[in-house]
Formats: structure tokens, sequence, C-alpha cells
């Protein structure tokens, strides 16, 4: 089995816009593993592994022998918004939660699907759209420009 762990973490990060320092600062680690690993000079711990795997919503295996992370979600997303009813995509959005715990896209678009929702329905979201802010804060792209909602500010400045 080759493993291609550097890749996989260099991409994972690429796919995030986070740059070395900032994937170190997440995983309280130096830059200088980071660069490491990615350059195949050193692998990270078991530890590290798996809090780098959940940072990026893959499994240990998936982030050790690689797949096609960005498309395969990309596919899940085009089949999630072909569905043309709201409260299953939602449900959907939720499974997707719970496959990519730290991905700020699925975290994102989940948000914004029940942003999307008229009164009644609306209201009755607003505190797993607070979860899903609390949740996207720690893992926001730098430099991600987040259209601001208000629920969004007022958790960010707490």
């Amino acid at each position: 089995m080759e493993l291609k762990i550097s890749e996989h973490i260099r991409a994972l990060r690429m796919e995030q816009n986070w740059s070395q320092r900032a994937l170190a600062e997440k995983l309280n680690v130096s830059f200088q593993s980071v660069s490491k690993w990615e350059s195949g000079q050193n692998y990270p711990d078991i530890e590290t592994l798996v809090r780098i795997a959940q940072l990026f919503g893959v499994t240990v295996d998936e982030l050790l022998r690689g797949r096609a992370a960005s498309e395969n979600l990309d596919q899940r997303m085009k089949d999630i918004y072909a569905c043309p009813d709201p409260d299953e995509r939602i449900g959907k959005l939720g499974e997707m939660r719970k496959l990519y715990p730290r991905n700020f896209r699925v975290l994102y678009e989940y948000y914004l699907e029940l942003k999307r929702l008229e009164e009644p329905e609306r209201s009755k979201y607003r505190d797993m759209r607070r979860q899903l802010l609390r949740e996207m804060i720690p893992v926001t792209p730098p430099g991600f420009r987040i259209r601001v909602y208000p629920e969004f500010y007022a958790l960010a400045n707490e």
C-alpha cells in the first residue's frame, strides 16, 4: 500500500485556502511540521492524524490512502441541490454535516438552506442556525468573505 499522505494533507489544506501556518495553528503544531508532512520528510503522529482527519471531515483511512474528497463532496452537494423539496435538502444536508462535521462548505450550505426558509418554518430552525454558526467560526477559511448576518456577527463577537 502506497501512502500519499503528504499529497492528501496538502490538497485538503489547499481546498480550504489555508496556509501551512494556518493549518499548524489549528492543530497546535509548528508550521515546519506541516511543511515536513507535505514534503514527505516526516509523518504526523497517530493523535495528530486523527485531529487532521476531523478537521477536514475525512476518515483517517481516507487521509492515508486518499480519495477524491472534493469530487465526492461536489457530487453529493450537486445531488442535494438537484432535489426540489427544501425539507429533503435540509435532511440531506444534516446527514452531510454528520459525515463532514468540520467542513466549512457543508456547514455554510446547511446554514444558507435554513436561512432561505420562509416564516414560520424559518423560526423553527433558529437554534440550529446559531449552532451551525458556532461550528463555522473556527473552520472559516482565512480571507473568506461571509455575508454578515446579524446572527453570525453577534456570535463571532461573543
